[in-house]
């Protein structure tokens, strides 16, 4: 595969923003020269993810995670180095050359799912604003019964699909596209009985659901059949670019108002958000058929501190509240509870009442505490019987609060709500959370790897630290220091390519020194070095490291004149000549340490 050549890879590093990048997914606060926020690699309750934006780079002190804007966006959006590449390349405004000569074989799996879904969002889309085709009635009759005008649909790439069994499956194949990535991709499915394949999807309403960063990577569709067989809304299923549990319908689109109102809107379901949506409430976002789990609230943290829950009021939807409110709790954030009226769902209401009334339910959602509290003074079937088992339940949710001080606040709300005193609460909470089986509270992912490197490389890596932190340092310390010498392939190739860039540029930056590196626990360990502060005396550290190097390359003389010596001990014959060369190489090691400053010539 032709490579971008680094100049230009350098410009659009130079050009990008990462505080800006980066921005666009993690809540970054600034904290003298650097950006912190929560890390997007890894739980955690305490921002520990650093942006440098004078480096351009990113690093995280928990997990280790780091690098810059292209490594950022090829771990954040789980996306390969070119598709990365070109985002940054259009967002900056830079040309790459037209070298993409890959064959199917040299492109990623990733890339073929994403290609078959936007080939069949087209291909969905196209089928609908063709009014003429075999049932797009019924599905503009339903699009727009829902206030879905062809500006909406054009805007959102709604689309249709009929009932035939391999209309999509027809189409895909006639465009090169092989049936393994269709499969897999969740867009057809093998038949049980014989050989082949048909589609997944018949009959349907179409929409499409796109990553953050708006690569189309599944599907959810509406049934327009009246059997009461057919699953009323269907989902891709779950591939390398689509996990319903990671995932938010509208996460894209709603992520920029999230941030602006400071909290976001869970709905159920695709058509709720998208009513919403239209009626200018642009902060919903939709589960994907699936409860809503850790992992999204851990992706809605990101934007905002407040989740308002919007459910059914049906014992269904009680049920679903309590949970999401524990794991929104546990995760940092705060929720509050909407439900909405009998008979009623966000699409239904904001519809039939518009978006003011929507806009007073949002006012009236309770804090979730309180709404818990609501449902034993209500005697709901959801609450438990008798005031201490009531206000344990309560204690529960507040249990599940990890930091101590919105524990504490918490633990004063329901004080309020139930007259006890804070102190009794707490007492009980202790005793509660003492009696309950341990629990983890972190639950990190295993860290990024670091590159390991032998005893020998060390005096490298601790020069390769001078110059990302000196980087005026080069010419000096290239004149006196082989790359030849480092064991560590991926070391070794990282170092010729900066001396090479190093001596092609008077200026290095981090970001730059990253896009060197063709290992990820190299690149981590760049970054992580990057936020470090610089030497008291880099030249002096530079010496000693070149002198550790050069004293090193001498004992290995040393350690085969020795295997000489014992060589010729076997053989009886006399092992002078190679005692004498290790005196000798012993007195140049002895001048060597020696030596003043930058007296390393020979």
């Amino acid at each position: 595969m032709a490579k971008v050549p680094q100049h230009i890879i350098d410009e659009i590093l130079a050009r990008i923003d990462i505080v800006d990048l980066v921005g666009e997914h993690v809540n970054l606060k600034r904290r003298g020269q650097n950006y912190f926020g929560l890390c997007p690699f890894h739980t955690e309750k305490t921002p520990s993810f650093s942006v440098n934006p004078a480096k351009g780079i990113f690093h995280c002190f928990g997990c280790k995670a780091g690098g810059n804007a292209i490594t950022f966006l090829t771990l954040h959006d789980n996306i390969g180095f070119m598709e990365a590449l070109e985002e940054l390349a259009r967002r900056t405004g830079v040309e790459l050359p037209k070298i993409d000569t890959r064959s199917e074989k040299e492109v990623t799996e990733q890339e073929l799912l994403i290609k078959a879904n936007e080939l069949a969002r087209d291909f969905f889309h196209k089928t609908l604003m063709d009014r003429k085709a075999p049932g797009t009635a019924e599905a503009w009759k339903f699009l727009e019964s829902r206030g879905y005008s062809p500006d909406i649909v054009n805007s959102y790439k709604l689309g249709y699909v009929s009932d035939q069994w391999d209309s999509l499956l027809t189409h895909a194949t006639k465009k090169g596209l092989a049936l393994q990535i269709l499969h897999h991709a969740g867009l057809i499915v093998p038949r049980e009985k014989e050989s082949g394949y048909y589609d997944r999807f018949r009959y349907r309403v179409m929409f499409p659901i796109e990553n953050l960063s708006g690569k189309v990577v599944g599907f959810g569709g509406r049934t327009l059949s009246d059997d009461p067989e057919t699953p009323k809304y269907l989902n891709s299923s779950d591939s390398a670019i689509f996990q319903k549990s990671q995932l938010l319908y509208g996460i894209r689109q709603a992520r920029v108002a999230i941030r602006q109102h400071g909290y976001a809107l869970l709905v159920e379901g695709y058509t709720d958000a998208l009513a919403l949506w239209i009626a200018g409430i642009g902060q919903a976002v939709a589960t994907l058929g699936t409860a809503f789990g850790e992992q999204q609230a851990r992706l809605l943290a990101r934007y905002c501190s407040e989740i308002i829950l919007t459910y059914d009021g049906d014992e269904a939807g009680l049920r679903a509240a309590l949970r999401t409110g524990d794991i929104v709790l546990a995760q940092g954030l705060t929720p509050r509870v909407l439900l909405m009226p009998e008979g009623e769902d966000p699409d239904s209401f904001v519809r039939g009442y518009g978006a003011q009334a929507f806009h007073d339910l949002l006012n009236a959602a309770p804090a979730f505490l309180r709404f818990k509290w609501s449902l034993t003074e209500r005697t709901s079937p959801m609450a438990p019987r008798g005031k201490s088992a009531q206000i344990r339940w309560v204690l529960e949710s507040v249990g599940k609060i990890l930091k101590e001080l919105e524990r504490n606040l918490a633990l004063k709300e329901v004080a309020e709500l139930t007259g006890l005193t804070e102190a009794t609460l707490s007492r009980e909470l202790v005793a509660m959370r003492r009696t309950a089986r341990e629990r983890s509270t972190e639950g990190q992912e295993a860290p990024a790897s670091m590159i390991t490197v032998s005893a020998h490389d060390l005096p490298s890596m601790e020069l390769l630290k001078i110059l990302f932190l000196h980087p005026e340092m080069a010419p000096k310390i290239f004149s006196h220091w082989e790359a030849d010498a480092i064991d560590s392939k991926e070391l070794r190739r990282f170092a010729k390519n900066l001396e090479r860039h190093c001596s092609a540029n008077s200026t290095v930056s981090g970001a730059e020194l990253i896009s060197l590196a063709e290992d990820p626990g190299l690149r981590n360990w760049i970054a992580e070095t990057m936020v470090s502060s610089g030497m008291e005396d880099p030249e002096r550290a530079a010496h000693d490291c070149l002198i550790r190097i050069r004293c090193q390359q001498k004992e290995l003389q040393i350690e085969e004149l020795l295997t000489n010596v014992r060589q010729a001990e076997s053989k009886q014959e006399d092992p002078t000549e190679f005692l004498l060369l290790i005196n000798q190489v012993r007195q140049e090691i002895s001048v060597l340490r020696k030596k003043k400053l930058w007296e390393l010539t020979p």
